[in-house]
């Protein structure tokens, strides 16, 4: 049988919009304004980890080992229709299942989310859909990612007093350039993204790629493996009278 995945048209590829990356300030002020959220947790794991929205609305808590600190992706939520209701696939391309290590921090916050969740699923009792979804929407059900963007995400910015143009899919691009900024390999940062080439991160982060390409030439030139810069000759212009001056 046909996978449903393949049916569904995905929408734009974010890549091909214009980034606009938090700085480091900026997603301090975002957390502050999500806490409470009910998708703190997503948001936290997204800018820590850079992973895609279907990425993270399609993980299951058997592809997260908490114990082990790490996501492994192998799945996203591609749609959701009345015909069909969740549709799932395989990652966008093989470079993208991969295997995300998680930080202490990442850690935390998901096992306070676990607990949250498992309080809310105690309440729903029978009707609590169990898909085994980390990030549900209420009651267990998936959650649709234009509701996270327009609700969620756009409710969070405005508390925060931040630019309303910045789009869920910016958060992955400001953990890419804040690893771009740390000085983080692009080869590197191209196989945590699961960007199927080296390029594509090179091309998205090539403004923040520039500046650790200057900072390079800076350090080798502040060796002064050549000594002091030589200094110009003084050029001295002899003026001559002429003999037969009256």
């Amino acid at each position: 049988d046909a996978n449903p995945a393949d049916r569904i048209k995905l929408p734009k590829d974010d890549d091909e919009f214009e980034a606009r990356p938090m700085s480091a300030d900026e997603l301090r002020k975002f957390f502050a304004a999500a806490a409470g959220n009910r998708f703190f947790a997503l948001f936290v794991t997204c800018a820590y980890t850079g992973m895609r929205q279907g990425e993270l609305l399609g993980l299951r808590w058997e592809d997260v080992e908490l114990d082990r600190r790490f996501i492994q992706v192998r799945q996203g939520l591609k749609d959701i229709t009345r015909a069909e209701g969740a549709v799932y696939g395989p990652p966008k391309s093989k470079t993208s299942r991969r295997k995300m290590k998680l930080s202490p921090v990442v850690v935390a916050t998901l096992r306070s989310h676990r607990a949250r969740q498992d309080a809310e699923r105690e309440d729903w009792g029978p009707d609590w859909q169990d898909n085994g979804l980390v990030f549900p929407a209420r009651g267990g059900m998936p959650m649709r990612r234009q509701n996270l963007e327009r609700r969620d995400l756009k409710g969070i910015l405005q508390k925060a007093g931040l630019d309303p143009a910045i789009r869920f899919h910016d958060l992955r691009h400001t953990n890419a350039t804040l690893l771009a900024e740390a000085g983080v390999a692009p080869k590197v940062i191209a196989d945590w993204l699961g960007h199927a080439t080296i390029g594509m991160a090179m091309d998205l982060y090539a403004h923040v790629l520039d500046t650790g390409y200057e900072s390079a030439v800076d350090a080798i030139d502040e060796l002064d493996l050549l000594g002091p810069a030589p200094r110009k000759p003084r050029i001295t212009v002899r003026k001559y009278r002429k003999a037969n001056r009256p």
